[in-house]
């Protein structure tokens, strides 16, 4: 297990491209994805956190905080996964969050153990599959939370924009199988 990391599960968004459904509740061969994350970062995280803005009370029943951002409990307003990673930043007592999005699944376990060997060497290590950069599948240090509370202030939400003004490095998974479920389908 990595005590060095707390893994976040990023559940928090709008659902707008499944009719504002919640997608971590969305069912996926037979369970919800959010149990899909689960099952995935269990094995290697002690620490987990689910970063939800809705349905609070199911997320809670996984037994494992449950944060909200900060902007959506003050204002009801969505900043994005940017305000999902700084609630969690707040939340954990270690130097590394690994961030997951809760639509992402049949993770490979050398996933982890890859990202986790190389998370020292940037502020922020990412996945990347043959396809594209996965952002919301990555290792982010938490002395970036003064930065992305920066970026949250001045409206600039975009996670790759981010990403430009940081010390990135991305580690490939040609192979990779997962799925992002953006559909109900």
């Amino acid at each position: 297990m990595y005590a060095d990391t707390t893994a976040v599960i990023l559940a928090g968004g709008q659902g707008q491209r499944i009719a504002g459904q919640d997608k971590g509740l969305l069912v996926y061969q037979g369970k919800p994805l959010i149990e899909h994350a689960i099952d995935a970062l269990k094995p290697f995280y002690k620490n987990i956190i689910v970063s939800a803005n809705r349905n609070q009370d199911v997320y809670q029943q996984y037994t494992f905080p449950v944060v909200v951002d900060t902007a959506y409990k003050s204002k009801q307003e969505h900043k994005g996964p940017l305000a999902g990673i700084e609630a969690s930043m707040k939340a954990a007592s270690t130097p590394y969050i690994m961030v997951c999005a809760c639509d992402i699944v049949n993770l490979p376990e050398d996933l982890f153990k890859s990202l986790q060997s190389r998370k020292v060497a940037a502020d922020i290590t990412i996945a990347r599959d043959a396809v594209r950069e996965q952002y919301l599948l990555s290792i982010w240090k938490t002395t970036l939370l003064s930065d992305i509370a920066d970026a949250i202030n001045n409206n600039e939400l975009a996670v790759y924009k981010f990403l430009q003004k940081h010390h990135a490095q991305y580690v490939s998974f040609t192979d990779a199988q997962w799925v992002n479920i953006n559909s109900e389908e």
